[in-house]
């Protein structure tokens, strides 16, 4: 990639440092980020950048109070910074510190419009932690009227405890640790971890009916909590619809001792991402034949009026039989005929998504902006959105013209990548098929 090739020149750029940690953070791999922001900061103590991509690392840790020193300088050296004011509120959020946590996502929305939905979300946390509380405080008074009553009830009563105390120590067992040998659903065993992305922990599993690996997601609390179950089944379900060989399979939603699993096929191979980390950017053949397999597996999904939200190289994966295939649609909605506003607390990810999809507006066009920007990513080896805040850039069509980046490209592709990330969904290309046989000329 760009950065990398920068770092190769000159190891001592700390904006390439920084760039590079931001990208780390983008990817889920926030311990080589923060490492990567420590060194861009110790060449540039001052770098709102690294100061920023380290925050946001270590609030994703649990760091919180590292995450809020540095949020506390970013925004006493730039007091309009949107992500200091986000990172500085998530910090706030992990320490407990709600009342200035929320007055923190609020100043960071006001900044950006982008980061509404950050609040949204904050909110909507908010309102389950109060929830809990009171819930909690219930618990507790019933608790005190159910040992007075248990002296007149003790028979039936410890028969109704007994049940209770089962239930809640297979719950804990499970909350502890769901480790190798552990079974779900009845019949999918637990192998080991593979990964864990924004919705959650994934597993390498096996079905001990069909004989069979399989993915295997525990969804995070954070996220059913702003989310809620049903609608998290309800997305689950929908995805499920859309069967397409160049999209990843779902075999089961399980509800179990209080946890959310969501069973996948299983693809030995690579992200795109990391491909892309490895060849830096690819070459227009190259790039097209892996396109082509996702805009198809977007068809699919879109013609059962179901909408991906997230589509980035992280959620591609590359089998080692070289199929493209279409992963993570935990936040898969349904579309109406209609563009559609939604609530939901996973709404993409900055870079990739399309400017209404920062107003929480989706629709088939804004999974197609998105493949837009995969497009560039892969044709340049660069983002064409590498502001932290890239809504106004995206707005104005301000990127740089791929041929620029990347000699040899034929003059056609700025035109196509051009409407793919036009500003107005109206003007973009309607279908993957449309898109990638304008790319493919």
């Amino acid at each position: 990639m760009e950065t990398s090739h920068l770092l190769d020149q000159n190891p001592d750029d700390a904006e390439a440092r920084g760039s590079r940690a931001e990208a780390l953070n983008m990817i889920g791999d926030f311990d080589a980020a923060a490492e990567e922001a420590a060194k861009a900061l110790r060449l540039d103590p001052s770098s709102i950048k690294a100061l920023n991509a380290r925050a946001y690392a270590n609030n994703k840790r649990g760091l919180y109070l590292l995450a809020l020193q540095d949020a506390d300088l970013v925004v006493k050296l730039a007091p309009d910074n949107a992500m200091g004011h986000l990172n500085r509120a998530m910090a706030l959020e992990g320490l407990g510190r709600w009342e200035e946590a929320l007055r923190e996502y609020e100043l960071a929305a006001r900044l950006d419009p982008a980061m509404r939905t950050f609040l949204r979300d904050a909110r909507a946390r908010h309102s389950a932690h109060i929830a809990m509380k009171t819930g909690a405080a219930g618990l507790i008074s019933g608790h005190l009227a159910w040992a007075c009553a248990a002296l007149l009830l003790a028979a039936g009563s410890s028969l109704a405890f007994w049940f209770w105390l089962k239930a809640t120590r297979k719950r804990a067992a499970l909350a502890r640790a769901v480790d190798v040998g552990a079974v779900v659903g009845g019949n999918y065993r637990i192998e080991r971890v593979i990964g864990e992305g924004g919705m959650g922990k994934v597993f390498e599993g096996f079905d001990t009916v069909i004989r069979r690996k399989v993915a295997i997601k525990m969804v995070r609390a954070e996220v059913r909590k702003a989310v809620g179950d049903a609608q998290i089944i309800e997305e689950a379900r929908l995805a499920a619809l859309a069967r397409h060989p160049n999209i990843v399979e779902i075999f089961a939603v399980l509800q179990e001792a209080g946890e959310i699993f969501l069973v996948f096929e299983f693809v030995a191979g690579r992200p795109l991402y990391a491909i892309l980390q490895a060849k830096r950017r690819l070459f227009l053949p190259e790039a097209v034949h892996i396109l082509r397999q996702v805009g198809a597996g977007l068809d699919c999904a879109h013609a059962k009026r179901v909408i991906h939200r997230d589509l980035k190289p992280a959620n591609i994966v590359i089998s080692n039989e070289g199929v493209a295939k279409l992963m993570d649609f935990g936040i898969a909605h349904r579309s109406d005929a209609k563009a559609s506003q939604e609530t939901l607390a996973a709404s993409g990810t900055l870079p990739y998504m399309a400017p209404e999809q920062h107003q929480g507006i989706v629709s088939t066009e804004s999974d197609l902006y998105s493949l837009g920007v995969v497009a560039y990513e892969l044709l340049t080896g660069t983002s064409p959105f590498r502001d932290p805040n890239p809504l106004e850039k995206k707005m104005g069509m301000s990127f740089p013209p791929p041929s620029k980046l990347a000699a040899g490209l034929p003059s056609h592709v700025d035109a196509v990548l051009a409407r793919a990330l036009a500003a107005d969904p109206k003007d973009r290309f309607h279908s993957g098929t449309e898109f990638i046989d304008a790319l493919a000329v």
